[in-house]
């Protein structure tokens, strides 16, 4: 229910490789949602969430660090 509220309104889901393997709701969030992201660790969601962070630096015109 929360990956779903948070795609509805317009934010990330970050759904675990374990979690998508076992459940069609989960597959169908990654095909319908263009911010449901499949992970396997917690580091690819740091890397994700700092390359966001990254982009919208550059698009702010601000500098990252």
């Amino acid at each position: 229910m929360q990956a779903r509220l948070a795609l509805q309104h317009g934010k990330h889901a970050f759904l675990v490789t374990s979690l998508v393997t076992a459940q069609p709701w989960a597959q169908r969030y990654l095909s319908q949602y263009p911010r449901a992201v499949q992970v396997a660790s917690v580091a690819e969601v740091m890397r994700h969430l700092q390359s966001r962070a990254a982009l919208e630096s550059i698009a702010e015109g601000r500098t990252v660090a």
